[in-house]
């Protein structure tokens, strides 16, 4: 089985949605990242294939979840944030991460449309060769930039 990361979320805004932060005496910006119409992305979630697609159905639903929960309610680029020693994942990362797979084998159990979720049932080596082929966009995350000082 791969071990190693899986996927993340990189938010693209800061706090409450905002496009500048305050960090000591220092203000630093996100630059905006577009898509191929020039509309400004809030997120960039990444999968790290083949490890992520060579995993089972499950956990590949977990990890997606873990991931998709990480975002803000109010979608506006930041982060959901919780209680806790770390805003990100809350006390204790392993209560996150468990209330991750439980979403995640909630969903499973409603009877989603196997349409839906069934290609994530084949490994990489299994997509590659049924569609020719696995492609991706990448979106590189950028680095935060400090605009006042």
């Amino acid at each position: 089985m791969p071990h190693g990361l899986q996927a993340s979320l990189t938010p693209l805004r800061f706090e409450d949605g905002a496009i500048t932060e305050r960090r000591g005496r220092r203000t630093v910006g996100c630059p905006q990242v577009r898509d191929e119409s020039g509309r400004p992305l809030l997120y960039l979630l990444n999968f790290y294939l083949p490890r992520f697609l060579d995993h089972p159905l499950e956990e590949k639903l977990v990890t997606i979840v873990h991931e998709l929960w990480h975002i803000s309610p109010r979608m506006d680029g930041d982060l959901r944030r919780h209680a806790g020693r770390c805003y990100a994942h809350g006390a204790r990362q392993s209560d996150y991460d468990e209330h991750a797979a439980r979403l995640a084998r909630d969903w499973l159990a409603s009877s989603p449309p196997a349409g839906v979720y069934e290609w994530l049932e084949a490994t990489f080596d299994e997509l590659a060769a049924t569609h020719g082929g696995v492609v991706g966009k990448r979106y590189r995350a950028p680095k935060l930039t400090v605009l006042a000082a």
